[in-house]
């Protein structure tokens, strides 16, 4: 399975820097985001890409931000493979099962969190399973 992370980095005039990491989505937001904060009349009705664009300007001239030193939004693919070890595979999905949940919970999806807390119980079972299987 591969996976896409996207992130920024912002360098402002003075030099300092800014990272960023999430989704694509999540990625220009903040980055357009810190745009807005800087010029919040011009820039306040604009999308993202249209923010970005009119605040660093389109490389021949220059943006509303004037000395701002500019962004780089990249990504990066990392091939994830699970565990091929059944107690390791087991523990991993405990762990995402355990992400997804508090994830859920900043979310305020009580429904989906209550699903998940489910499966949650139950691959502490695989786990469990997993163990005894290895030993016996």
């Amino acid at each position: 399975m591969k996976l896409t992370i996207w992130f920024a980095i912002i360098t402002n005039s003075f030099g300092d820097t800014s990272n960023i990491r999430g989704s694509e989505g999540d990625v220009k937001g903040a980055v357009a985001e810190y745009c807005r904060s800087k010029r919040p009349s011009e820039l306040c009705q604009a999308d993202d890409d249209e923010a970005i664009r009119l605040f660093y300007g389109d490389g021949e001239e220059c943006g509303l931000g004037g000395d701002e030193e500019g962004h780089e939004i990249e990504s990066q693919e990392i091939e994830v493979n699970p565990p091929t070890d059944p107690v390791a595979a087991a523990r991993a999905a405990v762990e995402a099962l355990r992400f997804a949940r508090d994830c859920l919970t900043i979310a305020g999806a009580d429904r989906t969190k209550q699903r998940i807390s489910l499966a949650l119980s139950s691959a502490l079972g695989a786990v469990r399973h997993a163990q005894n299987k290895a030993v016996g």
